[in-house]
């Protein structure tokens, strides 16, 4: 898996991802590697089950790298010149680290965000293997015009595509015309349950309203089958 921010510690944003990384190792048996950027605050190898978290150092010294994290790497590049510098060296290595050291051991290369999904689609003749690409949203609407083309052409040639939002799945089953349609796969969360679900209806038979998301991360399994991987 590849993306451009991963939870440091708890409450760290894009937690999401852990519950999908936890539910795919944990609940299906799947060997995941994550290839997250690095930071200083945060160790490079982390390692739970079946989860492998390798965040990479892409510039020197570790205390400036200002791409990813924070506020966010649109937001990163608006405030600091060091972010527009950290670019180059973020995205070679991941290249890098994408086709020299793990991609072989691996079925499909998941790329989470437009820029690093067209990076492994770029790399593909390389790496050999079959890419899907999630995209959240942010990479199709953001003022870097950049961006927006770099997300387009990775949604267009990526091998296949998922999105959490109903309206990016339009959008992206628009840009990808003949070559296959863009799969809505609302954002993974654990499962209630059974107790919590009992509480749940008992609460409700009370006339409290007992509120929990229900997105099960089943759905990206489902999916890699649905998808032919």
């Amino acid at each position: 898996m590849l993306t451009t921010s991963y939870p440091r510690w708890s409450g760290d944003a894009g937690e999401f991802l852990t519950d999908l990384v936890k539910h795919l190792a944990d609940g299906e048996g799947v060997q995941v590697v994550v290839l997250a950027p690095g930071d200083a605050a945060a160790p490079s190898v982390e390692r739970s089950g079946g989860v492998e978290v390798r965040r990479l150092k892409y510039f020197f010294p570790p205390r400036l790298q200002k791409l990813a994290y924070g506020d966010g790497i649109p937001w990163n590049l608006r405030r600091s010149l060091w972010a527009w510098l950290n670019v180059p060296c973020m995205l070679a290595v991941f290249a890098w680290n994408l086709c020299a050291r793990y991609a072989g051991g691996a079925d499909v290369v998941h790329a989470h965000w437009g820029v690093l999904g067209a990076l492994a689609v770029l790399t593909r003749p390389i790496h050999r293997r079959p890419v899907m690409l999630t995209v959240h949203g942010t990479d199709l609407r953001i003022r870097l015009a950049a961006i927006r083309w770099i997300t387009s052409w990775a949604v267009r040639y990526a091998d296949a595509v998922a999105t959490p939002s109903p309206e990016f799945q339009r959008i992206c089953s628009r840009i990808r015309g003949s070559r296959g349609p863009c799969r809505f796969l609302p954002h993974g969360v654990a499962c209630p349950s059974e107790a919590e679900i009992e509480r749940a209806r008992a609460a409700t038979r009370c006339g409290i309203h007992w509120v929990r998301p229900v997105y099960c991360c089943e759905d990206i399994t489902t999916s890699f089958e649905y998808l032919g991987f």
